[in-house]
């Protein structure tokens, strides 16, 4: 290595203290590798380290120019990491991820010999994994041309793993690949067809019968279906696909959605008697009926999920950048919309996008609808709610917001948020605290928001006097609010003239009630003490909050408040 080092010191790519250092690095990953006891870990490590060498010496030849001794000084690098990635491998054979690596280097290095070796020696040792397979398939037909070769090899592989949905997909991936010679945007015409366009259909035709012996899920048809479409002289392989759909999954929302799509986009589906369809009030026609059909005939669980296809199908089309019938568009929207809730199925995302259609008298009679069929829905109450403050109706905000409430429980504080903010700006002082002390009565998840709001609110609406009288009343009620303690500290911080033992039961209460899990409750206290009472508060104080910590912490979170302690007080006496 020496000469290596001495060649980057010369062209001036690093220092000599540099390759000093780089030599020492070297020479403990030498020792570590070539030691009686040798792991794993200590070959990825002088990997890894001769990588980011590598990367560096690039960087730096980049940003110097330095253009130099090139194969001296990066092929050797180069060399060294294959050298170790063999004596890896070959200690390690039955570690696939290594194997992987290897031959994943050999690639982007373009050591095209080496890369065969591992491919061949993954295929020895590690056929039970059906990636082996694909990763030498893909090599051979993208890397080195030999499409023979990868299609050959990914049928052999189909024999050990006959159920791998990642080969048969890759398979047929090839097949098409091949029969368009090598080009994917190829476009066919079906009448047309080449010897190897119509041998691939027989093939695809072989692996299709295969998929759905051995794998025989509907989603993956589907994904397959999906991936075909794009070519269209497969149309013989997406009908079979299609009727193996509608033979075996016609109970399935899956398979009614895929099929309506395909009407949308003007693709023909076996069943289909008449021509290819152009125009699009017919396509959306088609595409609405084939869902109609589906709703008809899938199982009961499976109904939800393809009302939901559904409405989005027809959502998708009403967006779509194309000015023809749009109030036929939007019609059919709001048609499915109403049958879907008539049928007991509208989802909270469908109803709101359903005020999006109609006229403002009739959004309350849809909220109403909503509320009904889905009491636990947060957000239609809390577009319920706007609808009724952005109309400033007193009656109304006061009757959705109580029932909000009632039927949200630990879920409403949206609710109490949007009236809170509502009264802020359309009533007295006393209408608002009423509402706030109501709130801060709520289920914790509600309360814990509200009550640090609460006395902000207060300290600017009624002073500090009131303020603390109602924090007091609130702190000790349960469930205990940390952030409640945290917020009425600031605010004590903000006065002119402090008020030293009233801040002080504010962390006392504080340490009292959440110090036995939370280690800033005391450091908090430890600040306040350092930031407005030094000089004030004594060593012996300080050290009985040490000793106070030390008795309700945990021994484990009592060590990290120790540590903090002692970085904060250090100085201090």
């Amino acid at each position: 290595m020496t000469g290596e080092l001495e060649q980057m010191r010369r062209i001036k790519l690093f220092s000599q203290e540099h390759c000093r250092n780089i030599l020492k690095m070297r020479k403990h990953y030498e020792h570590k590798i070539h030691a009686t006891s040798k792991n794993k870990e200590d070959f990825l490590d002088y990997i890894e380290y001769e990588k980011g060498l590598l990367k560096t010496i690039r960087f730096r030849r980049s940003s110097l120019k330095i253009g130099e001794k090139m194969g001296d000084i990066e092929h050797k690098i180069m060399s060294r990491i294959k050298e170790l990635y063999e004596m890896i491998s070959q200690r390690y054979r039955d570690d696939t991820s290594l194997c992987l690596a290897y031959f994943k280097f050999c690639k982007v290095a373009n050591y095209k010999n080496a890369a065969a070796v591992a491919i061949s020696n993954m295929l020895k040792n590690h056929s039970h994994n059906a990636e082996i397979w694909q990763v030498a398939a893909r090599w051979y037909a993208y890397d080195r041309k030999e499409i023979s070769t990868a299609l050959s090899l990914i049928c052999k592989g189909l024999t050990m793993h006959k159920d791998s949905r990642l080969l048969y997909t890759e398979a047929i991936q090839l097949e098409i690949y091949n029969a368009l010679d090598g080009n994917f945007q190829l476009k066919v015409n079906p009448e047309e067809l080449t010897d190897s366009q119509k041998l691939c259909l027989e093939k695809l035709q072989t692996y299709i019968k295969e998929i759905n012996n051995n794998i025989n899920d509907c989603e993956y048809c589907i994904e397959l279906l999906n991936y075909l479409v794009d070519y269209n002289f497969t149309t013989p392989v997406q009908n079979s696909l299609i009727e193996y759909l509608m033979i075996n999954y016609s109970n399935r929302a899956l398979t009614w959605n895929v099929l309506a799509q395909r009407d949308w986009k003007g693709q023909r589906n076996p069943m289909d008697t008449d021509h290819p369809i152009k125009s699009i009030e017919t396509k959306l026609g088609k595409c609405i009926s084939r869902y109609k059909d589906g709703l008809s005939k899938v199982l009961p669980e499976e109904k939800e999920q393809l009302w939901s296809y559904f409405i989005n199908c027809l959502i998708d089309v009403r967006q779509e950048d194309n000015k023809i019938a749009v109030n036929l568009k939007t019609d059919s929207l709001r048609e499915a919309l109403e049958m879907a809730f008539n049928d007991g199925f509208l989802n909270e995302k469908h109803y709101i996008q359903w005020l999006d259609l109609v006229d403002d008298k009739d959004k309350i009679e849809i909220l109403k609808r909503g509320i009904e069929q889905l009491p636990q829905s947060v957000e239609i109450w809390k577009v319920y709610l706007r609808t009724q403050i952005l109309s400033d109706n007193k009656q109304g905000i006061d009757v959705v917001f109580k029932a909000g409430v009632k039927a949200l429980q630990e879920k409403a504080l949206p609710l109490w948020t949007g009236v809170i903010r509502y009264h802020l700006l359309a009533s007295d002082d006393d209408t608002l605290e009423k509402l706030y002390k109501e709130g801060v009565r709520q289920p914790a998840e509600v309360s814990d928001s509200l009550k640090p709001e609460f006395i902000e609110w207060l300290a600017v609406a009624k002073g500090m006097r009131a303020t603390r009288e109602q924090y007091l009343l609130l702190a000790n009620e349960k469930p205990y609010c940390k952030e409640l303690h945290v917020t009425m500290s600031k605010l004590e911080a903000t006065e002119i003239e402090f008020n030293f033992p009233s801040w002080d039961k504010v962390h006392e209460l504080a340490c009292a009630q959440f110090g036995e899990e939370d280690v800033d409750v005391w450091i908090n206290r430890i600040q306040y003490y350092m930031d407005f009472k030094r000089g004030i508060v004594s060593k012996t104080e300080l050290q009985q909050v040490y000793t106070d910590a030390q008795n309700s912490l945990p021994e484990m979170l009592f060590l990290t408040f120790k540590d903090k302690y002692y970085a904060m007080t250090s100085q201090w006496f």
